[in-house]
């Protein structure tokens, strides 16, 4: 959900360097793709705090956003590959710990240092989060139909036509988001309003604020899912990797009655097993008894905190006008993500009230309790989003084309501005 440039206003001057960045991605890679050797986690540890901290020191480096946006979404990378290098048995080295589901146990401690094998599994342990077929597979991944993975030929037809539907939804919501957001409503022209008053949230209308918020919701989905999609059949084209590597990023969105169950197993699960992994480090470290309800929201407001301020983060690193300070380009994110605790608690607090003091039912196929469920989730996230979405908006990331030719933008210019008339004017 970006553009390639911040134009028509002035960019904060950037300072630093990109190579803190390509040296911390660096150390990691060779840390797995080498031999293991006695302080091995130690390296680890004080290498990548002291190249992270030079890394955000100065973390607007460069005033190009494809420069920048690459880096922007690292954080989660260095975390994932540092856990998998420390927090492992004492006993056990990060080459006893993982290995593919078809393939023998501890495959990699046969492999030759920085040989093709071991930087295979080298960079399958960085960029696999969700540990597809490995020991590691996180759960809630999606299942993939018998057909697509036995059959090369019907993959790569399916995918494609999936990348050519995504992308042309990703144009529509990325063009959609310009009329909607960055045009202004008196001169229909692009960049002549201030960054600090664009905003996702609109109090003329609760149809057209809808609408806003759906616009901006829509993007990084399809940006996500044309991503995926491409990459799955270069990957199997290539024979890079099988099929059955790529199983579908989200889930089922008809399943999603509440906001655990969307985050937990619609939304695409490339973080899960980080946050999972650094937050039960955190609870043994405190002595928490796992299972238990301490515990449990202990690790869910962890998880969320460290989200938020990951995501956050990564705002420093891209290009943004002069006049948005550092709090209007990073709290917004992080009020979403802890929000997301936060309702997902209180949530579990009303089924529990329900099922144990006011005795309800507990099936949840009912047609009343699914409206019910659909409403509180989107009303929750429509609600949330408009912290997100601020900061998007204010950083003017998607105020650029999304690609070079597109198919709606001619007809969205002339529908969107009618829309809005007609909304605002009806006031509902």
């Amino acid at each position: 959900m970006a553009s390639s440039t911040v134009a028509n206003h002035d960019l904060r001057e950037p300072h630093g360097s990109p190579w803190p960045h390509y040296s911390l991605i660096a150390l990691q890679f060779c840390l797995l793709a080498g031999p293991p050797f006695r302080y091995r986690r130690a390296v680890a540890i004080i290498g990548t705090i002291a190249l992270m901290t030079q890394c955000w020191l100065h973390p607007n480096f460069s005033s190009d956003f494809d420069v920048a946006q690459p880096f922007s979404l690292t954080w989660s990378i260095y975390l994932t590959t540092l856990e998998k290098l420390v927090l492992i048995p004492s006993t056990a080295t990060t080459e006893m710990s993982f290995w593919r589901s078809d393939m023998p146990a501890r495959e990699a401690t046969a492999y030759a240092s920085f040989g093709v094998r071991k930087i295979r599994w080298a960079l399958v342990l960085m960029f696999n989060m969700r540990g597809v077929r490995w020991n590691y597979e996180v759960k809630n991944v999606p299942k993939m139909p018998d057909a697509l993975i036995q059959s090369r030929a019907r993959f790569l037809l399916h995918r494609t036509i999936a990348a050519v539907y995504y992308l042309l939804m990703a144009d529509l919501a990325g063009q959609t988001a310009l009329q909607v957001f960055y045009t202004n409503e008196v001169t229909l022209l692009r960049g002549d309003v201030d960054s600090k008053l664009l905003t996702i949230r609109d109090e003329r209308s609760v149809v057209w604020s809808f609408v806003r918020a759906l616009t901006f919701a829509v993007q990084p989905y399809y940006i996500i899912q044309v991503q995926y999609s491409v990459s799955s059949i270069i990957a199997v084209i290539t024979g890079m990797s099988r099929p059955a590597d790529w199983p579908g990023s989200f889930g089922r969105l008809s399943e999603t009655t509440t906001l655990r169950v969307f985050w937990g197993k619609y939304w695409h699960q490339t973080l899960r097993r980080l946050f999972h992994a650094w937050t039960s480090a955190f609870r043994d470290a405190c002595g928490m008894k796992p299972g238990t309800w301490q515990s449990r929201y202990t690790q869910l407001w962890l998880s969320f905190v460290i989200s938020g301020i990951g995501h956050a983060a990564s705002m420093l690193i891209l290009p943004s006008p002069s006049n948005i300070t550092i709090e209007e380009r990073t709290v917004g994110l992080l009020c979403f993500f802890v929000w997301q605790a936060a309702a997902i608690t209180f949530e579990d607090g009303v089924k529990h009230i329900w099922r144990h003091w006011l005795g309800g039912p507990t099936g949840e196929n009912g047609y009343a309790v699914r409206l019910l469920g659909y409403t509180w989730v989107v009303g929750t996230l429509w609600y949330s989003i408009g912290w997100a979405g601020g900061v998007y908006l204010r950083m003017r990331l998607g105020e650029q084309p999304l690609f070079p030719v597109t198919l709606s933008g001619a007809l969205l210019q002339e529908w969107v501005p009618q829309l809005r008339n007609y909304a605002v004017s009806r006031r509902t």
